[in-house]
């Protein structure tokens, strides 16, 4: 089965979250509300819904949104345009979705995020990217194959293969490289800050309303 983005139900359900739900729980407080845009198969909701937070899930495909837990609140909707009409303290996005439409996934980000709250955004590693070499990895049961097309003018367009027992699937990837710069600017016309990576892969990286103050200052909510 095959979601509307052409992510194949089966792999993202099979994907082990590989430590992110900790790491994000870590840069937290224990009360925070969690949306997640693109929730995929729930590998990071779930989790973070059993470490103690209460958890919005949206994602576009039903097929995916089916392997939410019970304790996660599943919203069937287009990320890019949607509007809950709710903030919430912790907003993620994960699956590099924010370098195919990095303004309307940060435009949505600043939507519903509280104007104390923060957002964790997940990106092409840029270094990786631009390197834009075959890559492939075992995670979990999946096998995940990396064929680069081409890096040229920091837009990187390739084919993803992954393996789970006798079946593959395909699905191309295209999106912008977004280095520190790149993403604080678009960040700003957000109404958004960069605030700093949170990861040793330089994936994952943090931003704050423009009106919060840094937690490397004297201020903060962290």
């Amino acid at each position: 089965m095959i979601a509307p983005d052409g992510s194949p139900v089966e792999v993202f359900a099979a994907l082990p979250a590989r430590g992110v739900p900790e790491m994000l729980h870590g840069q937290m407080l224990a009360d925070d509300s969690v949306l997640e845009l693109g929730c995929g198969a729930g590998r990071v909701a779930n989790a973070l819904a059993a470490l103690g937070h209460t958890v919005t899930g949206v994602d576009e495909s039903p097929e995916m949104l089916a392997h939410l837990s019970k304790a996660v609140e599943a919203v069937e909707g287009d990320i890019y345009a949607l509007d809950l009409r709710r903030r919430f303290d912790v907003v993620v996005v994960g699956s590099y979705l924010v370098n195919m439409w990095a303004p309307l996934v940060l435009a949505a980000c600043a939507r519903h995020v509280t104007a104390d709250g923060v957002v964790f955004v997940q990106r092409f590693a840029p270094a990786w990217a631009r390197a834009a070499e075959v890559g492939e990895a075992q995670s979990g049961p999946v096998l995940v194959r990396f064929d680069p097309m081409s890096c040229s003018n920091d837009r990187l367009t390739a084919t993803v293969t992954y393996s789970l027992g006798t079946q593959q699937w395909q699905q191309s990837l295209e999106g912008a490289v977004l280095d520190d710069a790149a993403i604080a600017r678009h960040a700003s016309i957000a109404g958004l800050k960069f605030d700093g990576v949170i990861d040793a892969y330089d994936e994952w990286v943090r931003l704050v309303a423009t009106a919060v103050v840094s937690p490397t200052s004297s201020g903060g909510r962290w």
